[in-house]
């Protein structure tokens, strides 16, 4: 995590915005962390299938109770591994490529895309490992 804040205090990377809101990374304890990094993020309630909201660059801290995602020092979402009925890798590419789909027993839907299709995969299989059996 310390090479992650290091690397992020040298600049943004150039897929981020210019003046990055992950300048500045919230301490987050990652002895516990199962994987972490960014991902692309949106998210709607399943009742209104209208249109998702404007995807957003955050950084994804997953434990073995929570999917937190961070927005500078604060957490944004909070998504309990425990609350998941449903994770799928959007294999129509409805929403973009390297998308992954968690259905939430709140009646929620989020979109978190991954930079790469292995990046996909491996945050699919460790939320699917955490989750109820």
């Amino acid at each position: 995590f310390d090479k992650l804040k290091k690397y992020l205090h040298k600049g943004p990377p150039s897929r981020c915005q210019s003046s990055s809101p992950l300048a500045s990374i919230p301490e987050v304890s990652t002895n516990a962390a199962h994987k972490f990094g960014f991902l692309n993020r949106s998210s709607q309630s399943i009742s209104r299938r209208k249109s998702i909201r404007p995807w957003k660059r955050r950084l994804a801290v997953l434990d073995n109770n929570n999917l937190s995602i961070y927005k500078v020092e604060t957490v944004e979402s909070l998504i309990p591994v425990n609350s998941i009925i449903d994770i799928q890798a959007d294999s129509k590419k409805s929403f973009g490529k390297n998308v992954i789909v968690i259905r939430t027993d709140d009646n929620r839907e989020h979109y978190l895309q991954a930079n790469s299709e292995e990046d996909m995969k491996e945050w699919v299989h460790m939320i699917e490992s955490l989750g109820p059996s």
